[in-house]
């Protein structure tokens, strides 16, 4: 790609309290051989000197713009990137992780040479200290339809960053991270772009290497009900996407949605040893589970079998003896 005359591209980072890790992202992203960058890096309340390397790198080169704030959350954080983004297209970075240095030329070649209003990269996972072995996720070149392949998608890749999104589409059409949500907000932003486009592309010359280490993980907030309530916002979601565009394997991917809030139901810190409790957010999760749904494992058929037919108790049961071994 000639690159002289070539669209901005805005890349937003949120960052809080990553000091181990926001020197090498920042250090991945001004390493591009794509030039026309903005760098919108979005301190969200840090205080363990992660806004001191931001501030130093910053000084380095004029194409990072430096915003802080009051700690507000991640989709607060790429909701005001988006804002004050002025690019053609945007790509979101999150602080832990890197890219390789084709990586927003890749995206950018693949949009303007096929035209798609999605670009899609491959994705590496490097995973420190957790149970989980490091994994390139099996990506293949292609163009495809979002609205056929959106399940398949969501394996590959749920998230916003890995992705090249047209910056006028999101704009135009009010297209936010839900600041509500502490959990799914991103799929949920991207079923709200998706419903404006039409193909994808995937392109294995851009690179973006996921980071996690162990402590990373907050137990905590994982089994809080605003996760749960998160869990039925994404259900709410998914079940008007899935009537408008009808992509493959629909019914696994709802008995998906629906599975994983079962278990945040009986997860959650009042649930776990009171029934009645479970009972209500079960009833929760049925009151909004309006589409036909199905799996592929037996386990998990029959979890959802009872489901179906109101049978509560043994699955309340199910999940209190697979707590105990």
């Amino acid at each position: 790609m000639n690159l002289m005359g070539s669209p901005l591209v805005s890349v937003i980072v949120p960052v809080y309290n990553r000091k181990a890790t926001i020197f090498r992202c920042l250090d991945s992203i001004l390493k591009q051989s794509y030039r026309n960058l903005e760098v919108l890096v979005i301190d969200d309340g840090s205080d363990d000197g992660t806004s001191d390397i931001c501030r130093s790198v910053s000084k380095t080169d004029a194409c990072i713009k430096l915003f802080s704030q009051d700690n507000h959350g991640v989709s607060f954080s790429r909701n005001r990137g988006i804002a004050a983004a002025t690019g053609k297209y945007v790509v979101f970075i999150d602080s832990d992780d890197y890219v390789n240095t084709q990586y927003v030329e890749g995206l950018v070649c693949s949009a303007e040479r096929e035209r798609v209003n999605l670009t899609i990269s491959k994705t590496v996972h490097d995973y420190i200290d957790i149970n989980h072995e490091n994994h390139e996720i099996d990506f293949h070149e292609c163009v495809g339809n979002i609205k056929k392949y959106y399940v398949k998608l969501q394996k590959l890749n749920d998230g916003p960053v890995g992705k090249l999104y047209k910056l006028e589409i999101i704009k135009k059409n009010r297209i936010w991270f839900p600041e509500t949500m502490n959990f799914q907000e991103d799929c949920v932003f991207n079923m709200l772009y998706y419903n404006h486009i039409q193909d994808y592309r995937i392109c294995l010359q851009s690179v973006y290497h996921v980071y996690r280490i162990k402590n990373d993980f907050n137990l905590s907030a994982s089994l809080s009900r605003e996760t749960f309530n998160s869990r039925i916002e994404h259900i709410r979601y998914l079940s008007e996407f899935l009537k408008m565009n009808t992509p493959d394997d629909s019914e696994l991917a709802f008995g998906a949605a629906i599975m994983g809030a079962i278990r945040k139901a009986i997860f959650v810190k009042d649930s776990c040893n009171n029934y009645q409790a479970f009972l209500e957010r079960i009833q929760t999760i049925a009151s909004v589970s309006n589409l036909s749904y199905s799996a592929n494992r037996c386990k998990t058929k029959m979890v959802l079998f009872c489901f179906k037919y109101k049978c509560y108790w043994p699955i309340y049961l199910y999940y209190k003896i697979r707590l105990r071994f």
